[in-house]
This record gives C-alpha cells, sequence and structure tokens, in this order.
C-alpha cells in the first residue's frame, strides 16, 4: 500500500509540475502584474491590460552583457514606432539598477523589475536575451531571441502579420 501512495504522489506531482502554467505561441498573454515599472506612465502595470496596442516583452538583464545591445536597439524601435507598440524590458534587476541604467543609457522603453523571476518561469525563458511577443489582442504570437527583433519584426507585430 506504502508503495503505491508514493507511485500515485509521484505521477501527481510530475504531472502537475510538467508544464503548469506554462504560456505558449497562440495563448492569451497571462495576467500578471509588476509593481516596480521605471520609464513609464504608471509605476505598476498588468501585462493584460495592454490589450490594443502590441507589446514586445524582452527579458534581459543589467549583468547581461550581450543584453545591452539589444536594449538599445529596441530603445531605437521604440522611438521608431512610437504609440504603436510598446516594448517592456523585463529585468530581475530592482528597480534602482533600472533607473541607474536609464540614466546611463535613456530611452523610452518601459522597463520592469521582476526578482522573483516569475514572468520568466511563466514563459518557460531559462536566459535572458529572449522576447516575447504579444498581438495587439493580448495574444502571444511569438518566443524568439531578442537580438532578432528589428523593425521588420516590430512592423509585422504591429501589422498583425
Amino acid at each position: 500500500m506504502k508503495h503505491i501512495i508514493i507511485l500515485a504522489l509521484l505521477i501527481l506531482v510530475t504531472t502537475f509540475s510538467l508544464g503548469q502554467g506554462l504560456v505558449k505561441i497562440g495563448n492569451k498573454a497571462p495576467k500578471y502584474y509588476f509593481n516596480k515599472v521605471v520609464n513609464a506612465p504608471t509605476t505598476d502595470l498588468d501585462i493584460s491590460n495592454l490589450k490594443g496596442k502590441p507589446t514586445v516583452l524582452a527579458f534581459w538583464g543589467t549583468w547581461c552583457a550581450p543584453c545591452i545591445p539589444e536594449m538599445i536597439n529596441l530603445a531605437k524601435l521604440q522611438k521608431q514606432f512610437g504609440d504603436k507598440i510598446q516594448i517592456i524590458g523585463v529585468s530581475d534587476d530592482n528597480e534602482q539598477k533600472l533607473k541607474a541604467f536609464l540614466q546611463k543609457r535613456p530611452g523610452n522603453i518601459w522597463l520592469a523589475s521582476d526578482p522573483s523571476n516569475n514572468l520568466w518561469n511563466i514563459f518557460d525563458l531559462q536566459t535572458a536575451g529572449h522576447a516575447v511577443l504579444i498581438d495587439k489582442n493580448n495574444y502571444v504570437v511569438g518566443i524568439t531571441e531578442t537580438e532578432k527583433i528589428d523593425s521588420a519584426v516590430v512592423n509585422n507585430l504591429i501589422t498583425s502579420k
């Protein structure tokens, strides 16, 4: 009887943990609340409330050397496309580090602090340098490396291609 209970618990835990809560391409963007957003009109944000505007969530960190030029590129894209898109850098850095980054490298993208890495886990991202593309209807339409995001990708996201 003891072995059956242990086996049942093992199966239950395995089933629960595999893919639980993971958001994939084609799913709605999750309801996820940030309470430390820098460089935005508000300091708190729920990404599920961004419906109506395509969004790029770029997962990065100030400690990630390859991420810095990617964030500079994303800031240029945000400036180029203006209010047609919202680019949000999601970092495990604290709010002070994000503010320091913006002082050295001013830009107009929003930077959200996620020190728990919960959103990283929801999208099953293991490393920085990845981005999630969310269309204007709040559906995840792509997960890619941040370095692959250029004006053509942003334009396609805006025009729903």
